[in-house]
């Protein structure tokens, strides 16, 4: 589902059912991207963003504009040189709740140079961003979508 983020609540504006169990892999992402793209070709993306379960190389190796996207704790940080990579949970490890660390530079996710914020949610989990813009304000933007965090 694509939806439109107002003021703290997802509009829906277009789907796809799957006959299938289970999250959406990129390609049907990427499927669903390009149809929108089609039906409002002069739409103003702003930016895009997703929740760890839909965040894959395919997925960000497609995505182009600004996005934020929620990392998975396992998912594999490279090191500012981009030589070694370690899993979010290793990087953030010490991380307290509530705060907040931003990575120097870029770093490789996957096939994608990105910034990388993070936090700890008062839950103890932790909020792995990858973006390719305005870092500095990536937590606040990301959290837009989920007022109660």
């Amino acid at each position: 589902m694509l939806g439109v983020v107002h003021q703290g609540v997802a509009f829906p504006v277009m789907w796809t059912m799957l006959d299938k169990r289970g999250n959406t892999n990129s390609d049907e992402r990427i499927d669903l991207m390009e149809r929108f793209e089609r039906v409002f070709p002069n739409a103003q993306i702003h930016g895009l963003t997703g929740d760890r379960e839909f965040v894959d190389q395919g997925w960000l190796a497609f995505v182009s504009r600004a996005h934020l996207l929620w990392l998975r704790h396992s998912n594999h940080i490279s090191c500012r040189s981009g030589k070694r990579h370690q899993p979010g949970e290793r990087i953030f490890a010490n991380l307290t709740v509530v705060e907040q660390r931003v990575l120097s530079g870029k770093r490789w996710v996957w096939v994608r140079r990105v910034y990388i914020v993070a936090t700890r949610l008062k839950n103890g989990e932790l909020l792995i961003i990858a973006t390719n813009h305005r870092f500095k304000t990536s937590l606040a933007d990301y959290r837009l979508q989920w007022m109660e965090h």
